[in-house]
C-alpha cells in the first residue's frame, strides 16, 4: 500500500494496521479522531503532521520510518504506549512537553540519534514521572577500565550481548548488563564475570562443549565444565542463577546473593550446602543429583515454593517441617523412611516421594490441596491416607505392598493411576472414578476386570494396562473386547 485516499472516510475507526508498507504520505489519516490505536511501523514516513489532530490515540507505532520531527506528539495527552525505534530522532523534547505522558506509559526510543539534551535531561524527566522509556546509547566513550576476559566462549557471550563483537571490553559496559545466557559453551573459566554487577538472570547451565565440535574436540573437551564459582560472589543484584550440568563442588561463593530468588545446581558434585542458608528470598531452588545428605540449611529458607531434591543420600527430612510454602517437592531417589516432618506442608500440590524406604504414609490425610502424587517404589501397604484427596489428579504407586485399594473409590478427578506391581485382586473401587484415561494395573493378581466395564469414563483413546495379571476366561473372551469395542487401548 503507497496511497491512503479515501481512508478519511472510515471516520469511526478505532483501530488502524497499516505496518509493512510503502506509505510517505499520511495526510488522509488527520480526519480519523476516533483512533485509539495506530500501527505504521515500517513504511516511508518522514512527515507525521497529520497525527496532530487524533487525540484520542493511546497506542502508537512509528518505529523504521525515516523521522525526525515529532512536535505533532506534544498534543497526545492520551498515548500509554510509543514505539519510535530506529528513525533520525534527536529532540524529544515534544515527548516533554506531552503532559499526559506519566506513570506506567512506555516510550521505545532505540536506534536513534538522540542528542546530548535528550540523553541527559530529556529522558531523566520522563522517567521521573514514571514512564518507562527504552533507549541506547550510541555516543562512544572511552574506556575507563578494560575487562580481560581469559576464557574465549564466556568473552564471545558477552561481546553478543552487549553488541560490541570487537575492541576493548569496558568495566562499565559489563555492569549494564541484567541478563545473560551462556549455557552450553563450554566454558571453564569465570574470570571476568564479577564485572557483570548488574546482572538479574544468569544462565550457565551444561557447559560441556557445543554439539558441533568434531569427535576429537568432544574427546578433549568433554569434562571441561564449571567446577570454580568465585567469580559469583560480587553478583548481588542475581535474582535467577542457573547452574546446572557443571562440576560445582563449593557454593560458598554464593552465600553473598541474597536477592537470589530461583536458584538450579542440579547435576554436580555438591556434598555442602550450607552457605544456602543465607538466602532467604529463595522461591524454586534445584539441587537433585548431587551428592547432599545434610539439608539443615534449608530451614532457613521459608519461603521456599518449590524445592527439588531428588537423588541425592538424603534420609532426615526434620530441616523442612517449618516450609510451609511448598507447593512443589521432589524427594525421589534418596534413603528416606519417615516422612511425618512434611505434617506442616499443607500447600503441596505436586509430591514425589518414589524409589525411597517408607512404609507410612499417614501424614499424607493433611495434604487436601495435592493434584500430584508419586510414591512408587516404596514398601507401602496402606493407602488409606489418601481417601480424603480428592484433588488428586496423578498417582503413582507402583511397586509397593498394596493389596487393599478401597480406599480410592472418592479419588474421582483422577485421570492417571499407576498401581503397577502390587498384590491387588479386588479392582472395585475403580468402577466409579470415571475421569481416568490411563490406568496401569498390571503385575498384581487381578482375576476380574469387570469394573473397568462398569466404568462408563473408560472410553475412547484411553489406556489400561493389565499385563502379567491371572486373567478369567470371561475377561480375555468378553470384558476386554467390549473395552477395546469403546475405544480403549488394553494391553494384556
Amino acid at each position: 500500500v503507497k496511497d491512503l485516499s479515501g481512508l478519511e472516510y472510515c471516520s469511526n475507526l478505532q483501530k488502524l494496521y497499516l505496518h509493512k508498507n510503502s506509505i510517505a504520505d499520511i495526510s488522509p489519516l488527520a480526519s480519523l479522531t476516533t483512533l485509539q490505536m495506530l500501527v505504521l511501523e515500517e513504511n516511508a514516513i518522514t512527515d507525521i503532521s497529520p497525527l496532530a489532530s487524533l487525540t484520542n490515540l493511546q497506542t502508537l507505532y512509528l518505529n523504521e520510518n525515516s523521522i525526525d520531527d515529532i512536535s505533532p506528539l506534544a498534543s497526545l495527552t492520551n498515548l500509554q504506549g510509543l514505539s519510535l525505534y530506529s528513525n533520525s530522532i534527536d529532540d524529544i523534547s515534544p515527548l516533554v512537553a506531552n503532559g499526559g505522558l506519566s506513570d506506567g506509559d512506555s516510550v521505545e526510543l532505540s536506534d536513534n540519534p538522540l542528542s546530548d539534551k535528550s540523553l541527559n535531561e530529556y529522558i531523566p524527566q520522563l522517567e521521573e514521572r514514571g514512564v518507562e522509556v527504552e533507549w541506547e546509547d550510541t555516543r562512544s566513550y572511552p574506556c575507563e577500565e578494560v575487562v580481560t576476559i581469559p576464557d574465549p566462549a564466556l568473552e564471545a557471550a558477552i561481546r553478543t550481548a552487549i553488541g560490541k563483537p570487537t575492541g576493548d571490553l569496558c568495566k562499565s559496559a559489563l555492569s549494564k548488563l541484567t541478563q545473560l545466557d551462556v549455557s552450553q559453551r563450554g566454558i571453564i573459566d569465570l574470570t571476568g564475570l564479577e564485572y557483570c554487577t548488574g546482572l538479574k538472570e544468569l544462565n550457565l547451565a551444561n557447559n560441556e562443549p557445543p554439539w558441533n565440535l568434531t569427535d576429537l574436540e568432544k574427546s578433549e573437551l568433554y569434562f571441561n565444565r564449571i567446577s570454580d564459582i568465585s567469580a559469583l560472589s560480587n553478583l548481588t543484584n542475581l535474582t535467577t542463577l542457573h547452574l546446572t550440568w557443571n562440576e560445582i563442588s563449593d557454593v560458598s561463593p554464593l552465600s553473598n546473593l541474597t536477592n537470589l530468588t530461583v536458584l538450579t545446581l542440579a547435576f554436580n558434585q555438591i556434598e555442602d550446602i550450607s552457605a544456602l542458608s543465607s538466602l532467604t528470598e529463595l522461591n524454586t531452588l534445584l539441587l537433585g543429583d548431587n551428592q547432599i545428605s545434610d539439608i539443615s540449611a534449608l530451614a532457613a529458607l521459608t519461603k521456599l515454593e518449590g524445592l527439588f531434591l531428588l537423588g541425592n543420600q538424603i534420609s532426615d527430612i526434620t530441616p523442612l517441617s517449618a516450609l510451609s510454602n511448598i507447593t512443589k517437592l521432589r524427594l525421589d531417589k534418596n534413603t528416606i523412611d519417615d516422612i511425618s516432618p512434611l505434617s506442616n506442608l499443607t500447600a503441596l500440590t505436586d509430591l514425589d516421594l518414589g524409589l525411597n524406604r517408607i512404609k507410612d504414609i499417614s501424614v499424607f490425610a493433611n495434604f487436601n490441596q495435592l493434584e500430584r502424587l508419586s510414591i512408587g517404589g516404596n514398601q507401602i501397604s496402606d493407602v488409606s491416607s489418601l481417601s480424603t484427596l480428592t484433588y488428586l489428579e496423578s498417582v503413582n504407586l507402583q511397586s509397593n505392598r498394596i493389596t487393599d485399594i478401597s480406599s480410592l473409590s472418592n479419588l474421582t478427578n483422577i485421570y492417571y493411576l499407576n498401581l503397577y506391581r502390587n498384590s491387588i485382586t479386588d479392582i472395585s473401587a475403580l468402577s466409579g472414578l470415571t475421569t481416568l484415561s490411563m490406568l496401569f494395573i498390571d503385575a498384581n493378581e487381578i482375576s476380574d476386570i469387570s469394573p473397568l466395564l462398569e466404568n462408563s469414563g473408560i472410553d475412547v483413546g484411553d489406556k489400561v494396562g493389565l499385563s502379567d495379571n491371572p486373567l478369567n476366561e470371561t475377561t480375555i473372551n468378553n470384558y476386554i473386547p467390549q473395552l477395546e469395542e469403546r475405544g480403549v487401548e488394553v494391553a494384556y
